[in-house]
Order: structure tokens, then sequence, then C-alpha cells
């Protein structure tokens, strides 16, 4: 489970740009919950 959350921050923060944050097309719910959990991309600069 830990393995599989790990995998999931990874593929947000490289599918998500940080200055636009405009996530490649996947399923809206995903980017959400990891952006949510993730306090790094949380802390992206805006």
């Amino acid at each position: 489970m830990n393995l599989n959350l790990n995998q999931e921050k990874k593929m947000t923060a490289n599918t998500v740009h940080p200055a636009t944050k405009q996530p490649t097309p996947r399923p809206k719910s995903l980017h959400k919950n990891c952006r949510i959990n993730d306090p790094q991309l949380q802390a992206l600069p805006v």
C-alpha cells in the first residue's frame, strides 16, 4: 500500500506542471487526491 501511494505521488509530481498545474489526461479525482495528500505538491509555488 505504501509503495503504491509513493508511486502515485511520484507520477503526479511528474505529470502535473508545477507552474500551470495542468495535469495530463487522467481522472480528476486522482490528481486532486494526490495533491491533497502530498505536502510537497501542496507547497508548490503558485
